[in-house]
């Protein structure tokens, strides 16, 4: 059960990252240099993939549970 509200919970951590860089680059992306921007981006796309990921791995843990 740890398992599955340690993933959940860190899942929404990085939605609310993917979010907010998301949110960055539409809104200041024009003010930030190239270094900033590839950087702001590379965030954005690191942390969906690793929301995505938690998810998936909390799935997996509930399945796993429920098969107990």
């Amino acid at each position: 059960m740890f398992w599955l509200i340690f993933h959940i919970m860190f899942g929404l951590i990085f939605i609310v990252i993917s979010l907010a860089s998301l949110a960055g680059l539409v809104l200041h992306g024009p003010e930030y240099t190239p270094g900033n921007f590839v950087n702001m981006t590379a965030l954005c796309i690191a942390s969906a993939l690793a929301w995505v990921w938690a998810f998936f791995k909390a799935k997996e843990t509930w399945y796993i549970l429920n098969s107990r």
